[in-house]
C-alpha cells in the first residue's frame, strides 16, 4: 500500500498506529436494513449477544484495555457531560418543557457526578452502537460488529441505552428490549461477568443520562428534526427509567 498515510508507523511504539486490513464482507453478509420486520425481531438478540461478548472480552482483560485506552475518569466524563448540557439552544429550537428541566437539573453541580457514581460496569464502550453496525453471514452463524472509531472507556450502559433507547422508537423498544437485555445478561455471564437484573437496571439509567447529555449538545449545534427526535427518545426513556424492569 504505497499510498498509505501510516505506511512507516506500523511498528511505532509511541503512536501505536498501524494498518488493519479487513476482508470485504459486503458480498457474504446481510445487514439490518436487508431484513424484514419478523426477521429483525428474531435476530435482535444476536446483536445483544455480540455486544455482550465485546464488553465481556474487555472487562475480563482490564489491564490490556487500560494499556491501550487508559483509565476511565469519572470527573472527566462528568465535565464532558456538563459542557454538553451547558450549550444554549438556538432560537427557534422546539422542545417541550420536560427535556429543558432535565437538562437544567443534570447540569447543576454534583448531579451528573451522582449519576456516574452508580456505574459499576465500566470498560470499553463501542461509542456509536446501532443496528446498522452489525452484519450477519449469509452462510453460517457468524455475526460481525463494525466501526470501532468511537471506542473509549465508559460505563457500558452508554452502549445499551444508545442501542435500545436512542436507536429504537418506543414501540420497537417495548417489543425488543426485554429479549435483548436477557440475551445480553446471559452472554455477559458466559464471558465471566456475572450481572443481575438490578445491575442492568442501574447501568441502563447511567447510560440514559449520558446519552441525553450528549444528544443535548448535538441538538444545540444542529437543531434538526433528526437530533430532536433522538434527544426526545433518550429523554422519554430516562423519565421511564425509575420504573425500569429488566427480564
Amino acid at each position: 500500500m504505497p499510498y498509505a498515510a501510516l505506511l512507516h508507523d506500523a511498528h511505532d511504539d509511541v503512536t501505536r498506529k498501524a494498518h488493519l486490513v479487513l476482508e470485504d464482507l459486503s458480498g457474504s453478509t446481510v445487514g439490518w436494513d436487508d431484513l424484514g420486520e419478523p426477521e429483525r425481531a428474531a435476530r435482535a438478540p444476536d446483536v445483544a449477544r455480540l455486544v455482550a461478548r465485546f464488553h465481556g472480552a474487555w472487562l475480563t482483560r482490564a489491564d490490556l484495555a487500560r494499556s491501550v485506552y487508559g483509565d476511565w475518569d469519572a470527573s472527566r466524563e462528568a465535565a464532558r457531560a456538563r459542557r454538553s448540557l451547558a450549550r444554549a439552544l438556538p432560537a427557534g429550537a422546539d422542545l417541550p418543557s420536560g427535556p429543558l428541566e432535565t437538562a437544567r437539573r443534570l447540569g447543576q453541580d454534583g448531579e451528573i457526578e451522582a449519576v456516574l457514581a452508580e456505574a459499576r460496569l465500566v470498560g470499553l464502550a463501542h461509542g456509536d452502537l446501532h443496528f446498522q453496525q452489525v452484519l450477519w453471514a449469509r452462510e453460517g452463524e457468524e455475526v460481525f460488529l463494525l466501526d470501532y472509531q468511537h471506542v473509549r472507556p465508559a460505563p457500558l450502559g452508554l452502549d445499551l441505552a444508545h442501542l435500545l433507547a436512542v436507536r429504537l422508537g418506543w414501540l420497537e423498544r417495548r417489543a425488543l428490549a426485554a429479549p435483548m437485555l436477557a440475551a445480553y445478561r446471559e452472554d455477559l455471564r458466559a464471558a465471566g461477568v456475572p450481572v443481575t437484573n438490578a445491575d442492568l437496571a442501574r447501568e441502563w439509567r447511567v447510560g440514559l443520562a449520558l446519552n441525553f447529555a450528549g444528544l443535548w449538545g448535538l441538538y444545540a449545534r444542529d437543531p434538526s428534526d433528526l437530533f430532536r427526535d433522538l434527544l426526545l427518545r433518550s429523554w422519554y426513556a430516562l423519565e421511564e427509567s425509575a420504573d425500569v424492569t429488566v427480564p
